[in-house]
């Protein structure tokens, strides 16, 4: 299990800060739909847009180090699942 103590409540506090609003207000806007996929509209998306990305960036180099570490890894052809969730 790897966790990463980047995701949330940290980014919405941390895209607060960058473009003066409250992280509630960020909150609200990111889960109104917030679509990573396009091109951000605004300064909010924008520094949203950032925030995930460096999250996501985060996540790979420590999956990968973490796998690097590993001294037994299963062999199989197939993908494996990775499971992405927040905590409560």
């Amino acid at each position: 299990m790897v966790s990463l103590p980047k995701a949330g409540d940290f980014i919405d506090r941390s895209v607060g800060e960058a473009v003066g609003e409250h992280a509630t207000r960020v909150k609200v806007i990111k889960e109104e739909g917030l679509d990573l996929s396009k091109s951000p509209k605004d300064k909010m998306e924008k520094a949203l847009h950032i925030y995930y990305e460096d999250l996501v960036e985060t996540l790979v180099d420590t999956l990968r180090r973490t796998i690097a570490r590993a001294e037994k890894l299963p062999r199989t052809e197939r993908a494996l699942p990775i499971v992405l969730a927040g905590a409560p």
